[in-house]
């Protein structure tokens, strides 16, 4: 049987053909650097990707908020430590206040130190960052609201509706962790509506005994320890959530990395193989032109 030349001429076009559109898509992967150039070269690959893309930019949202809520913390960390340290004064005070030997100058000082312990501390209460108080929890309000008297010393506290509780954020797939250390509620750092703690009335307590009276109760030095115990706690859970935050955000850049070779392994081109690839098929093009010239020329023998 015998097969006319225009017919073989024919497949040798379409040989041609398709071996320079494989050239010039292997040609685009390399300079793409993407080993699909639609989805439909590998449907399930390129699903897959898309997939792990969207958990890339879920775990970046979280990867952010871990960022925030640890400079939160640790803003409130500093606070606290101020407030520890201001409450360890405060109780060296009140045992110097005991003193019956105390001459009624140097208890004025402790008097007046004691004014300027508290006007720290609320201070310190109601410090802001980014715009947000820091202990304001969820209300966003002044956390500690004082009343003076005629000279400008506090003589009470009140705490802003709100700030008994922190605002909670999520930082993983299944963590969700508290944004702050909330001014008062159960196990606020300044007052505790459970106990009846309240940082700020003891104070008050001591400076107007030790003021008064030439010494301490009982009763008010049970207060400042407790109020330095809820402080102190505070900032034991303070430092808590920074090791799980840390411990959570390497969790999170594990997966991450683990994540991203994945994704390599379906999109990105293997550039070794491609180049191997790229010589074979420009030597199958060049021996399939060859050919058909070859072919063109017998074909044109015939008719001679």
């Amino acid at each position: 049987m015998r097969i006319a030349s225009h017919s073989i001429a024919e497949v040798m076009k379409r040989s041609v053909a398709a071996n320079q559109a494989e050239l010039n898509a292997e040609q685009v992967r390399i300079a793409s650097g993407n080993k699909h150039q639609a989805r439909s070269e590998d449907c399930a690959s390129t699903a897959r990707a898309a997939e792990m893309q969207q958990a890339q930019a879920v775990s970046s949202q979280f990867q952010s908020n871990i960022q925030q809520v640890s400079t939160w913390t640790s803003i409130t960390e500093s606070r606290l430590i101020s407030i520890v340290d201001q409450m360890a004064r405060a109780r060296e005070i009140a045992v110097e206040a005991n003193d019956a030997s105390l001459s009624d100058g140097a208890r004025k000082a402790l008097v007046t130190e004691l004014d300027g312990l508290l006007e720290d501390m609320l201070s310190q209460a109601n410090a802001s960052f980014d715009g947000m108080p820091v202990f304001g929890g969820l209300s966003g309000a002044q956390p500690v609201l004082e009343t003076r008297d005629a000279a400008g010393r506090i003589t009470g506290v009140a705490y802003a509706a709100g700030t008994d509780s922190a605002r909670s954020v999520q930082v993983g797939e299944n963590a969700t962790v508290s944004c702050g250390v909330s001014a008062a509620g159960p196990a606020g750092a300044f007052a505790d509506s459970t106990s009846g703690r309240d940082l700020f009335q003891s104070l008050i307590d001591l400076r107007d005994e030790a003021g008064a009276n030439g010494s301490v109760s009982t009763a008010t030095l049970t207060d400042l320890a407790d109020a330095f115990d809820g402080a102190t706690q505070a900032l034991v859970r303070t430092g808590i959530q920074t090791n799980r935050l840390h411990t959570i955000e390497q969790q999170g850049q594990s997966m991450d990395v683990t994540r991203q070779q994945s994704l390599s392994d379906l999109t990105d081109t293997d550039m070794a193989a491609a180049i191997s690839r790229l010589s074979e098929l420009e030597a199958s093009l060049q021996a399939s032109m060859q050919l058909a010239v070859a072919v063109g020329r017998l074909s044109l023998a015939d008719y001679i």
